[in-house]
């Protein structure tokens, strides 16, 4: 397992998007990709790990599965 950071800071960044992207290693686009899964996997990445912050889900290593499923996991759709 690998974490998504490719640099780890000291303390977590904070500030402009491309600011915290650099912090972590990373482009903006896989900071905002990472940003996006974090918020619809409600901090689970699928294999019961839950991650309390964005630091922690940027800095910590995650399981091979990522539920990228488009809505919110509390939705109930009548289909």
């Amino acid at each position: 397992m690998k974490t998504i950071a490719k640099r780890i800071p000291e303390i977590p960044a904070s500030g402009k998007k491309s600011e915290v992207a650099v912090a972590y290693g990373l482009t903006t686009e896989e900071l905002s990709r990472a940003m996006q899964d974090f918020l619809q996997n409600e901090g689970f990445d699928g294999e019961g790990n839950e991650y309390h912050s964005l630091h922690d889900w940027l800095t910590k290593p995650h399981g091979k599965f990522i539920d990228r499923t488009p809505w919110q996991k509390g939705d109930n759709w009548n289909l």
